[in-house]
């Protein structure tokens, strides 16, 4: 659901661009598309028969177009492949998938040029050489442009109660809300990530519940779970402020353009100073605006962590990504969708892999 968020949002932003460099000339045709889990089966007969010259994706899209006839012969022309968020897939098997699909990519179209974007990653050598693989077994060259732009932050841990040992549920409950309340109330508009779908859903219903003057068609909840309808209108709202508060499981976490927020609020503790500081960095988006956060802790061991992680995040001290290696489950995975793709040598397949991540 991040990921659908952001290419949507990629999407727009240069849709409007381009319907503009279309008005100054109508050769300037540029062709945007995009593809997910989401798109119909209308949708994606139509991008087979006239393909657009920029195609926004997700690594199992990606991975099931390599497997496809005539999607195949369309990516053949493929000149530059752009992983926007790339911290958000490196760490996982989603990124290994991707990785494969990329090489699958570069022996469709050998001139294709890679380009990672990240504003929360390091090291920096390690996702570079996640990004470009290797090329008989040796790392394929790669220019890292280290772009430091620091905003000034405010950042803040919170406890609702003065005893987080003594208060009784009831009482650290109704605390929550008021402490989330005021700070909603401060603000112009406010972004709430939780860390779970059924948390979001359930701190909506309770600033409905204990506050209906201050919340009603005003607050929002977006999460994957929500079909994609009311995840784009929650997403056009946000942009147009119409929404004084949004509250997010994971999907609005990533670098998407949902207009003029002045706070973000996490409540509990994210568990990793990159992803504090990606859901933080949602925050103060116009030029020289302020980076505004509060981690609202809940218990002990919350505030031990949020304090250590607000510390490293004003530091810039951000986790070491671990790339994971020998995800044999992967690798059969692609090579099951390279042989229905394709006939080819037993060997091929396994020839573009890096030797020493399978092993």
């Amino acid at each position: 659901s991040p990921l659908k968020a952001l290419n949507n949002d990629i999407e727009k932003n240069l849709k409007e661009p381009l319907e503009e460099m279309r008005k100054l000339s109508p050769k300037l045709d540029i062709r945007v598309g995009v593809r997910t889990g989401d798109t119909t089966a209308y949708e994606r007969s139509k991008m087979a028969k006239k393909p657009p010259h920029i195609l926004i994706t997700t690594p199992e899209s990606l991975a099931i177009m390599l497997s496809a006839e005539k999607a195949r012969e369309h990516l053949r022309s493929v000149q530059w492949l752009i992983i926007d968020e790339i911290h958000a897939l490196a760490e996982n098997k989603r990124g290994t998938h991707l990785s494969l699909s990329a090489e699958r990519l570069q022996a469709l179209s050998p001139g294709l040029t890679r380009v990672g974007l990240s504003a929360t990653i390091a090291p920096l050598e390690d996702v570079a050489g996640f990004l470009v693989g290797f090329e008989d077994e040796k790392p394929r060259p790669c220019k890292i442009a280290n772009v430091q732009f620091l905003k000034e932050m405010d950042l803040q841990v919170m406890s609702p109660v003065s005893d987080l040992i003594e208060s009784s549920h009831e009482v650290m409950h109704h605390s929550m809300y008021a402490l989330i309340d005021q700070l909603i109330q401060q603000h112009q508009t406010t972004l709430i990530f939780t860390n779970t779908r059924a948390g979001t859903e359930r701190v909506v219903h309770h600033l409905k519940d204990k506050f209906p003057k201050n919340y009603s068609e005003n607050i929002g909840a977006h999460h994957g779970s929500l079909s994609k309808d009311l995840r784009f209108n929650i997403e056009e709202r946000l942009r147009k402020g119409e929404l004084k508060v949004v509250v997010s499981s994971t999907s609005l976490e990533l670098g998407i353009d949902i207009g003029y927020i002045d706070l973000v609020i996490l409540l509990g503790s994210p568990k990793s100073v990159a992803r504090a500081l990606q859901r933080i960095g949602r925050s103060g988006h116009q030029l020289h605006a302020l980076t505004k956060g509060r981690l609202v802790v809940l218990d002990r061991d919350d505030l031990v962590e949020c304090a250590v992680l607000l510390k490293s995040a004003i530091e810039k001290k951000i986790d070491r990504i671990h790339i994971p290696r020998n995800a044999l489950d992967v690798l059969a995975q692609q090579i099951f969708g390279i042989a229905v793709a394709e006939q080819t040598q037993i060997e091929a397949p396994l020839s573009r892999a890096e030797k020493e991540g399978f092993q």
